[in-house]
């Protein structure tokens, strides 16, 4: 069960952090090991507020996020 958490964990960092590697690029390698850290902690979190926009985006009209 565990070894099931720790996948779908890394599985969630992941996500984001091929969404954000464009912008962590140029960074320098201590402060990209940073956002990995950063997403690695709070993958659940991130991946929970990108569902929820996700749905208000469907019901919201467009522009609701300006």
């Amino acid at each position: 069960m565990v070894a099931i958490i720790i996948i779908l964990w890394c599985l969630m960092a992941t996500t984001l952090l091929v969404e954000y590697a464009p912008m962590c690029k140029e960074l320098k390698t201590g402060d990209q090991l940073l956002v990995v850290l950063i997403f690695l902690i709070g993958a659940p979190a991130f991946t929970l507020v990108n569902f929820l926009t996700a749905i208000l985006d469907v019901i919201l009209p467009d522009g609701w996020d300006d």
